[in-house]
């Protein structure tokens, strides 16, 4: 280190070698000349202070204390450097030694070391994962913003808090029994071997968020566990979509099924009704059995209805359209949902009802609906009156029907 001696008035005294080799000097030339020439500026106390110009009167202040300057060689080049001052008394009166450090190496050390903290926290905050780091003994002392979103703690907030506090995770009970009973040297022990691969996050704001999570410990050059980083993602919607790619994957192996049993159903019934076909063409007219083949028929009908929508939902649900005619369906499906009950229906039809695009299977279901709900809401019997005619849509129709275009045409039936 370099040693220059200072009056008080501020002039230099004397200068070892060291301190001649330092500033660029040779032969005592210095001798005499104020201090604040090979010192021009120092730093005040305050953290990340900007160097200001110099004066021997603040610095002879700071006596007993180190304080961090900018020197000048005679070449004018500026370099950093720490100066510790003492106080001594001499025959010709008080004297100041100060002791002066280079310290170029160590700032651009520390100019190193903090540009690495700033690439590590940009590197942070960019990742889309949450990470917090804690100490040996469990309190957070770093969390990424991904990790501030999910948790819902800022950063200043949690700082020093217990990773418990902030990261509030079910603990694996098990994994945290075993820990409890082989004993553990710390906190950051503990956590590694009881935190979960997976769980439920409750944030502050108290949102659950499904999580997967991996702790590793972090080590020093002994080592030994000083601390613990924990990074963790939201897997909340990847869990949602596996779960609606499942049930697709479940819907369509039910419809590969229910196409199967639809096919091997249509086929016994094109059997059992070509036989009711032939025995009614070997009845004589106006016999009594021709009446129930003709009811057992009908029941074959709705049962391949019902094969019908079968393939229809094996087919993704849409649809199977096809012209029919309204009010014979209408007919139909109500005598059918009516027969053998203790109501009776009576039908209003327009004489020009027009035909229908429709899927029979699904039509024939819901008239077949509202026929069950008009028998079950008369216990004791009564009349089911049906009425059908030709329906024309204009704006000022009412009640509005929505998604119906103007002018379009339709049957519509009136259950009472």
């Amino acid at each position: 280190d370099g040693m220059i001696t200072v009056d008080e008035r501020g002039a230099i005294c004397s200068m070892n070698p060291a301190a001649e080799k330092m500033f660029g000097c040779i032969d005592n030339e210095m001798i005499g000349q104020k201090f604040t020439k090979l010192v021009p500026k120092c730093y005040s106390q305050e953290p990340d202070a900007f160097p200001s110009p110099c004066a021997w009167d603040d610095l002879a202040r700071r006596t007993g204390s180190t304080t961090l300057a900018v020197g000048r060689t005679r070449r004018q080049a500026a370099f950093p450097i720490e100066i510790s001052l003492s106080e001594m008394t001499a025959n010709r009166g008080k004297l100041f030694v100060a002791m002066i450090r280079n310290v170029t190496e160590r700032k651009r050390f520390e100019q190193e070391i903090a540009a690495d903290k700033e690439r590590l926290a940009v590197t942070l905050r960019a990742i889309g994962d949450g990470v917090i780091t804690t100490d040996v003994q469990g309190r957070i002392v770093m969390i990424n913003k991904a990790g501030e979103e999910l948790t819902g703690w800022e950063c200043k907030e949690a700082i020093g808090q217990p990773l418990k506090t902030v990261f509030a995770v079910a603990i694996d009970l098990a994994a945290q029994a075993r820990t409890q009973k082989n004993g553990s040297r710390n906190e950051a022990q503990s956590i590694l071997q009881s935190l979960p691969g997976s769980g439920t996050l409750i944030a502050r704001e108290g949102v659950e968020r499904t999580i997967e999570q991996v702790a590793s410990p972090i080590r020093d050059n002994k080592n030994e566990i000083v601390g613990v980083v924990l990074v963790f993602r939201d897997i909340t919607e990847r869990q949602r979509n596996e779960a609606e790619r499942r049930k697709a994957e479940t819907l369509e192996q039910l419809g590969l099924l229910a196409g199967g049993i639809a096919h091997d159903f249509n086929n016994l019934l094109t059997a059992i009704l070509g036989n009711i076909s032939l025995v009614s063409l070997r009845l004589p007219p106006g016999n009594e059995m021709a009446t129930r083949l003709n009811d057992a028929k009908n029941a074959s009908m709705r049962a391949r209805d019902l094969a019908q929508q079968l393939l229809t939902f094996a087919r993704g649900g849409a649809p199977i359209k096809k012209t029919a005619s309204i009010a014979r369906l209408i007919d139909d499906t109500v005598r059918f949902s009516l027969h053998g009950t203790h109501c009776r229906s009576q039908f209003t039809f327009a004489q020009d009802v027009w035909p229908a695009q429709v899927d029979l299977g699904q039509i024939s279901q819901v008239i077949g609906n509202l026929a069950v709900n008009a028998d079950q809401a008369m216990p004791n019997g009564g009349t089911l009156h049906v009425a059908c005619d030709n329906f024309v849509y204009h704006p000022n129709t009412t009640p509005a029907i929505p998604d119906l275009e103007t002018g379009r045409l339709r049957p519509r039936c009136h259950p009472r």
